[in-house]
C-alpha cells in the first residue's frame, strides 16, 4: 500500500503507537473498509482507549464518506461525548476528499 515503508518505520521509531491500514481498492488485496475493521474486537481494545484520553490524536485519510462511518464507529465504541472533544479540540485530523458539510463536521449533542 501507499507509503506502507513509512507508516512502518514511524511505528517502529515510536512516532506513532500503532496503525491499522485496509485497502478496498489495492489489486490482489482482500477489499476491506476503514469503518467496518474498526468495529474488530483487536482495534476496538486499541482504538477505544485513544479516543476516550485527552491527549491524543486520531487520523482518518480516505473519502469524506469514509470519514462519517469512522466518527460513527468510534460513537459506537466509546461516545458521542468523547468524539466531539476530538474534533473540538482539534485531536482529529481528516485529510478526506469528496464533498464534506461543514455544519456536519461536528457531532449532534442530542
Amino acid at each position: 500500500g501507499l507509503f506502507d515503508d513509512e507508516i512502518e518505520s514511524f511505528v517502529s521509531n515510536g512516532v506513532l503507537t500503532d496503525a491499522f491500514r485496509c485497502y478496498s481498492r489495492e489489486p490482489g488485496k482482500k477489499k476491506q473498509y476503514t469503518a467496518d475493521i474498526m468495529k474488530t474486537e483487536k482495534i476496538e481494545e486499541v482504538l477505544a482507549p485513544i479516543i476516550e484520553s485527552n491527549d491524543s490524536h486520531v487520523y482518518v485519510c480516505g473519502s469524506a464518506n469514509m470519514l462519517e462511518m469512522c466518527k460513527s464507529a468510534m460513537i459506537e465504541m466509546t461516545s458521542k461525548f468523547h468524539v466531539n472533544n476530538l474534533i473540538e479540540e482539534g485531536r482529529l485530523h481528516c485529510d478526506v476528499f469528496g464533498a464534506l458539510n461543514p455544519a456536519g463536521s461536528g457531532i449532534s449533542r442530542s
